[in-house]
């Protein structure tokens, strides 16, 4: 009987020769006659098919939440496979959190996930369940298990992978103030606006306004830390119109702030409470911590009409003395 390694797997294999032998070997002086090989029998090995199949639970996850990944593994046969041994190792857009497998052992630090035996038919499931983190690159979110089991005979089933496409995450804070809750007519006014992006995920494309009601004029500068940037300069400009007073758009990685320093003159004929407001809106596709499209998020500075005046008044007839049966005339200037 002659032994051979089977290519799927590490049993050995016995097969019986029953093919037909002219000579036998001579041993006396220590030689051999080679046999002779009349009617060799065939020998037929049963490989075996794995196939891998991975799916995700959301295609397009927010930013900062979980998500499961579920990958199957199966022997489509006909031979039986031991060990099976796929690699399933989460890219850097996704932080581990926990696992379940129906069979064998997973290692989420190397992706390995050793099945070990699998008959003809059978299939076994792993689920890993990860954080979604912000600001990766699209690489980074792609997410491929892989098996390359020896003598399989349809490799092109070997590989299967998910693209997630998160979506971003971002809340923003705004505040605005001039420090006083009373207002001059023909005075200035100085509010200090100050945006932020709490995060996670950076914005790109944030839109901030602030309109003051016709008449008034004035000027803004804005200093950018965190790496935001927008279109407003550190410089006191006057702004073109009371309506833009701050009208640009701006790019806000996690944790930046755009602060504002807007000085406005009020006209000596404005009346009533002066109430002005600033927004900034997310754009389009960017949610916030609730996973809604964001809105736009406001503050309003109020204050109350102060009016004052110096008013001064004189009278004077030009003279020192007067007549009686005569007029005086008098001059009055307030």
């Amino acid at each position: 009987a002659n032994t051979i390694i089977s290519p799927d797997a590490p049993t050995v294999v016995t097969v019986t020769d029953v093919s037909k032998n002219s000579a036998l070997p001579n041993q006396g002086d220590n030689s051999k006659t080679p046999l002779e090989y009349n009617d060799p029998t065939p020998i037929t090995l049963a490989l075996s098919d794995i196939q891998l199949s991975k799916t995700a639970a959301d295609l397009t996850p927010n930013a900062n939440t979980n998500i499961t990944f579920t990958i199957k593994v199966k022997n489509n046969g006909p031979g039986t496979a031991a060990p099976v041994v796929l690699n399933d190792l989460l890219p850097a857009g996704f932080t581990y959190v926990s696992k379940t497998v129906s069979q064998g052992t997973y290692v989420e630090g190397t992706g390995i996930w050793s099945v070990g035996t699998l008959l003809s038919g059978a299939e076994q499931t792993l689920t890993v369940t990860a954080k979604v983190l912000p600001n990766k690159t699209a690489a980074e979110y792609t997410n491929k298990a892989v098996t390359d089991h020896p003598g399989d005979p349809v490799p092109g089933n070997n590989t299967s992978e998910v693209i997630i496409t998160p979506q971003k995450i971002a809340d923003f804070t705004i505040t605005k103030t001039d420090g006083k809750t009373l207002y001059v007519p023909g005075t200035s006014n100085t509010y200090t606006i100050v945006v932020t992006n709490t995060g996670p995920s950076d914005v790109t494309g944030a839109t901030v306004k602030d309109a003051l009601p016709a008449g008034f004029t004035g000027t803004l500068k804005a200093v950018y830390t965190g790496g935001a940037t927008g279109t407003a300069t550190g410089t006191a400009t006057a702004f073109a119109t009371p309506a833009t007073a701050i009208d640009e758009t701006v790019n806000m990685p996690t944790g930046s702030t755009i602060t504002y320093t807007l000085v406005v003159n009020v006209p000596s004929s404005y009346t009533g409470n002066l109430a002005n407001t600033a927004t900034v809106k997310a754009p389009t596709g960017v949610k916030n911590g609730a996973g809604v499209d964001a809105a736009s998020v406001s503050a309003t500075d109020t204050d109350t009409q102060d009016s004052r005046a110096d008013f001064t008044i004189t009278k004077d007839d030009g003279k020192t003395l007067y007549v009686p049966g005569t007029s005086n005339t008098y001059t009055i200037v307030v």
